[in-house]
């Protein structure tokens, strides 16, 4: 087995907020991740592409 077949795939989902759901200052985001002592980061915007 070769070092590519070999390795997992990571996937880290986002499950609050959803969607035009309300957030409040700061935004609180929740999920579910499989990475091991990671570092995420996201760009939050809201619905005008003003970034948050």
């Amino acid at each position: 087995m070769s070092f590519r077949e070999g390795r997992q795939k990571i996937v880290n989902v986002i499950q609050q907020p959803q969607p035009f759901d309300p957030v409040g200052n700061p935004i609180l985001i929740g999920g579910l991740g499989t990475g091991f002592e990671a570092i995420l980061q996201y760009r939050v915007h809201d619905g005008h592409d003003e970034r948050l």
